[in-house]
C-alpha cells in the first residue's frame, strides 16, 4: 500500500506504481488489482498481486505521486519472512513492515513492505 499525505492533494492520475520488471502498472495489467482510495489528503493507492509466486521475491515497486509541489517516489521488496505471520483477508501476509517518508514539502509518502510465507504439507 502506498500511502500518500500531500496538501494539495494528489489526485489519482498522478499516482503510480512501477515494477522493476514489468514498468509501469495500469489497472489492466496481469495478476495485478490497483486500488484508489481517497480521504481528503490522505490518498492510498493499493497495489495486489494476486498470486505471488517464489518468482516475485526480490522485485522491486515505486510508488510515485506528484503535486504543483513536486514529486516523490517510494520503494518497496517483495520478500519472503522465515517466520509464521498474520494472515490478512486470507490473502496478504504481513510482517517486520518497512515505512518509509521522503519530507518534500507537505508531499509524504510511505510504503509498506509485505512479507510472503509459503507453508509446505
Amino acid at each position: 500500500m502506498c500511502v500518500i499525505d500531500a496538501n494539495p492533494p494528489v489526485e489519482q492520475h498522478a499516482c503510480q506504481w512501477t515494477s522493476n520488471r514489468t514498468g509501469t502498472i495500469t489497472s489492466g495489467s496481469v495478476r495485478t488489482r490497483l486500488t484508489y482510495l481517497n480521504a481528503g489528503l490522505i490518498r492510498d493507492l493499493v497495489l495486489d498481486l494476486e498470486p505471488i509466486s517464489r518468482l516475485d521475491f526480490g522485485d522491486l515497486y515505486t510508488c510515485t505521486a506528484s503535486n504543483s509541489l513536486g514529486t516523490t517516489t517510494a520503494i518497496t521488496m517483495v520478500t519472503e519472512s522465515s517466520t509464521e505471520v498474520l494472515l490478512i483477508n486470507g490473502r496478504h501476509a504481513c510482517n517486520n513492515a518497512v515505512n518509509w517518508i521522503h519530507m518534500n514539502i507537505l508531499l509524504l509518502i510511505s510504503s509498506q513492505c509485505f512479507n510472503i510465507v509459503f507453508f509446505s504439507n
